[in-house]
């Protein structure tokens, strides 16, 4: 290429490179607008126009920066992927913006990234408190969630009602959690809390640690038990046993005392139903088995039997440094006859101002009906106290076999005791022994 110069102003055309045969390649000048042109096709545009400067076609920078005529930057790379590809580190003030949503950003500070959605903070991340991560900081009703392979609410955090569900998203309590697999039949699992320690492990239940009663309820610990079919939807009213404490004495249950600590078989929602109670252990010789059962009848207790028909029944030998009975009294009043109460073993007569009827040769006989036996093996003693006024003899009657004494001081009889018998249809008192 030949070149002219000239000193001072040359007014000139475009300028066209005299080694291009085909007089495509050129530097255009517009109306303030200088154009590259290369093969009949404009690549550079400087001046007024819809741009400053447009630039159509590849432009590559030495250190691998590389525009594509696709729209396409590419830094640290000559083939970007998308509008914008780094290859390497990128260095920011503050804000990452959501086109045309100025309160959707991620916004980095000192020590501090926050993710802020709507105007809402989300997420934010922070040194200043040992690296934590806060979500929902500013207390909006957020809720926030974590899906696993299976359920989609693997852990779930309620913003507005403050509770924590895990495999649910409709927590009824502070935690509730739910079989993650619960919703694929034939694959559910037991839903099981383990807490494992090389030194000691524990469940740590604290009721009103406040000590605000303002709701007028005894606030206390407990642990429910719900079988299949019951549900906590509602409260409490179909659970099916506790483990708790007591507050206030007889609120719980009838005779319950002042802060102790019981186990309950109780569905409030079905009264009065049969809810028995055992306790089991394992043994070298005795198997596994119930120890201790409270029925559900007529909640008699039963030591090695499951069925106890009375108040406390053992089955087995019983040994006791010391044997004690109640001791119940009874006034006969002043008539001829009464009817014996056996509210305890031992029954004190108050026989001073009975009257008897002549049974002939001058003896008077006062009759002492006794009950029907209903336990078989119960012992009675009877003692009578001035048993010898009127010289009157307190006869036992009724369902009384073999031979018996009467009552009666001056005889020197002034205490019996009976054995109650019942086998099948047969039922009497028999008396094993008396004393003065």
């Amino acid at each position: 290429m030949a070149y002219k110069w000239s000193r001072g102003r040359v007014d000139t055309g475009d300028l066209v490179s005299s080694d291009d045969v085909d007089r495509d390649t050129k530097i255009d000048f517009e109306e303030d607008q200088i154009k590259l042109v290369a093969n009949n096709t404009e690549y550079l545009a400087v001046g007024t126009g819809s741009t400053n400067v447009e630039v159509t076609g590849v432009i590559g920078f030495n250190g691998g920066v590389q525009i594509l005529e696709n729209g396409r930057l590419g830094i640290g790379t000559v083939a970007p992927d998308y509008k914008l590809d780094v290859a390497g580190n990128i260095g920011l003030n503050e804000y990452i913006y959501h086109n045309g949503d100025a309160d959707t950003f991620i916004r980095l500070q000192d020590d501090s990234i926050n993710f802020q959605a709507g105007g809402a903070d989300f997420i934010t991340v922070t040194e200043a408190s040992q690296d934590e991560v806060v979500i929902n900081e500013n207390s909006t009703d957020i809720d926030f969630r974590v899906e696993s392979n299976h359920n989609t609410h693997m852990l779930h955090i309620d913003g507005a009602n403050s509770r924590i569900g895990i495999g649910t998203n409709s927590a009824q309590s502070v935690l509730h959690i739910v079989d993650p697999f619960d919703a694929y039949s034939g694959a559910e699992r037991d839903a099981v809390i383990i807490i494992k320690s090389k030194k000691e492990t524990g469940i740590k239940l604290i009721a009103d640690s406040g000590n605000d009663n303002s709701g007028g309820e005894e606030n206390n610990p407990f642990v429910d038990f719900y079988q299949d079919g019951q549900t906590d939807a509602s409260g409490r009213g179909q659970r099916n046993a506790s483990i708790a404490m007591e507050g206030s004495a007889g609120t719980t249950f009838t005779s319950s005392l002042a802060n102790a600590f019981f186990m309950d078989s109780h569905v409030p929602g079905s009264p009065h139903a049969s809810r028995p109670l055992q306790i089991a252990s394992d043994s070298t010789n005795g198997g596994h088995a119930a120890r201790i059962t409270l029925e559900g009848t007529n909640g008699y207790v039963g030591i090695h039997t499951n069925s106890p028909s009375t108040h406390m029944e053992v089955v087995g030998t019983t040994k006791s440094d010391f044997f004690a009975t109640d001791v119940t009294t009874q006034d006969l009043g002043s008539g001829t006859s009464a009817t014996l109460s056996t509210a305890s073993g031992i029954v004190l007569l108050d026989a001073g101002s009975i009257n008897g009827s002549d049974m002939g040769g001058g003896m008077e006989v006062f009759s002492l009906a006794f009950p029907t036996p209903s336990i078989s093996g119960q012992k009675l003693t009877i003692i009578a106290q001035n048993a010898d006024t009127n010289n009157v003899f307190v006869l036992p009657s009724g369902l009384v076999s073999g031979s018996f004494s009467s009552l009666h001081d001056s005889s020197g009889i002034s205490a019996i005791t009976f054995v109650q018998i019942v086998e099948g249809s047969h039922k009497a008192w028999y008396q094993i022994g008396k004393g003065v």
